[in-house]
């Protein structure tokens, strides 16, 4: 049972049916619900979570409470309830067999993440730029969980700005890079979303690492997300240089031995595309 008696996240369903009223004591109530110590840190990030999915819902005299308490989030000032510190009591000594998950304070930077970023387009330029920054210094935690949330929200950034942009470019590049496939997975979908949701000149070295992970990397899932970048980036458009070298990523992920990768490259899941042949 979530707080209140109900998940957090079925606001989802009817969230735009509500009045404006109740809107805003829906947000307060996962304000105050972040600094409830009695509730644990995974349930806390869910609210979070939560404040980014109905981000184009809330009033805009609410939007910068929300931003403050998520910044917050970001910078690990969470409130610590008895069972979070039972939880991290446990995880930190070894020859202990009582385990109890509430979850993490690094659960709550990632899920406050993402929501800033779900919350950008309509922050102020000054939070705005304080966003950028988090997300930058969120990248380079020796966190992988953590740095896979990052990746994930970046995607979420809308009406980025060029010099805003410029500032990200950074991370995006070294996130790529990162020795977690699951991060690299998520950034190249992002990079793939940003391109989607933004006017932005595409990035010639961008596109390059991206088909070099498609045609080189072993793990299943950073193919498969290049797949899907293939899918939705006109690189033959926009960078026409890098046509040829799409082309030949795109004919290997055609004959890849992942089924996934290869409906993932037409679009089609795998749960209509029939038996594995």
């Amino acid at each position: 049972m979530a707080h209140g008696g109900y998940t957090p996240g079925i606001l989802d369903y009817f969230g735009t049916h509500l009045t404006p009223a109740c809107m805003t004591a829906i947000v307060e109530h996962f304000i105050q619900g972040f600094g409830d110590a009695e509730d644990t840190l995974r349930l806390r990030a869910t609210m979070l979570v939560e404040l980014g999915n109905l981000a184009d819902l809330i009033a805009d005299e609410d939007i910068a409470r929300c931003y403050d308490i998520l910044s917050r989030a970001c910078r690990g000032d969470v409130p610590i309830g008895e069972r979070d510190a039972m939880h991290i009591e446990t995880t930190r000594n070894a020859f202990s067999r009582f385990r109890i998950d509430t979850g993490t304070v690094a659960e709550i930077a990632g899920g406050a993440a993402w929501s800033m970023a779900r919350l950008f387009h309509r922050l102020s330029d000054e939070q705005r730029g304080d966003v950028v920054e988090t997300l930058r210094a969120l990248a380079d935690l020796d966190d992988a969980a953590l740095r896979r949330d990052v990746a994930r929200a970046i995607g979420e950034l809308r009406q980025l700005r060029t010099d805003e942009w410029d500032r990200l470019r950074v991370t995006l590049v070294i996130l790529l890079r990162d020795p977690d496939p699951n991060v690299q997975s998520w950034m190249v979908q992002s990079v793939a979303r940003l391109y989607e949701r933004n006017a932005l000149d595409m990035d010639g070295a961008l596109i390059e690492r991206i088909l070099e992970l498609g045609t080189t990397h072993t793990h299943r899932d950073v193919r498969r997300a290049v797949a899907y970048a293939l899918r939705h980036l006109p690189i033959a458009d926009r960078v026409p240089d890098m046509s040829g070298a799409a082309e030949e990523a795109r004919i290997k992920l055609e004959m890849d031995v992942d089924f996934g990768v290869r409906t993932e490259l037409v679009g089609q899941d795998e749960d209509e595309a029939g038996p594995v042949p």
